[in-house]
């Protein structure tokens, strides 16, 4: 009876390991047009300079990103947040090797290099974007995470 429930329990954990890993095969085959129009994206992170300039949550952000969010559609249409809360419709593009986007007039930048994209994180970098601080203009690499709007 002993030897039954251990053989019992073998294979349960085998039967759900791999049901983990059917799983992550159907994630991972999952195009970047796929991932990226799944859900509207808001900004979770943003860091200017290896400073942080917002967090999502925090009590003190030397700038208010909480109202961005961007929706991408297969179709190749955009609408989008800005920081005042307006919004901006426009197209959307992927470069020939889907490692940049290319996004419509109205936003702060319009390339952003993609670093990270999965179904929970999209994480995209500006390379040279200026930022004004104190009314002096600063130019260094900016880094945005995102996370699916709720």
């Amino acid at each position: 009876m002993k030897k039954y429930i251990q053989i019992l329990t073998i294979a349960i954990v085998l039967f759900q390991l791999s049901g983990c890993q059917k799983e992550e095969e159907v994630v991972s085959k999952q195009t970047k047009t796929e991932l990226v129009t799944a859900k509207p994206w808001v900004i979770n992170q943003a860091d200017f300079m290896a400073i942080q300039i917002f967090k999502k949550g925090a009590m003190s952000n030397l700038l208010d990103a909480s109202k961005i969010s961007l929706s991408f559609k297969k179709d190749g249409s955009i609408t989008a947040t800005d920081l005042n809360g307006n919004a901006i419709a426009g197209k959307w593009s992927f470069n020939a090797d889907e490692t940049k986007i290319t996004l419509p007039a109205g936003l702060p930048f319009s390339e952003v290099v993609i670093d990270n994209l999965t179904i929970t994180n999209f994480d995209v970098s500006v390379p040279s974007f200026t930022y004004a601080v104190l009314g002096t203009n600063l130019t260094g690499k900016l880094i945005v995470k995102m996370e699916p709007k709720l």
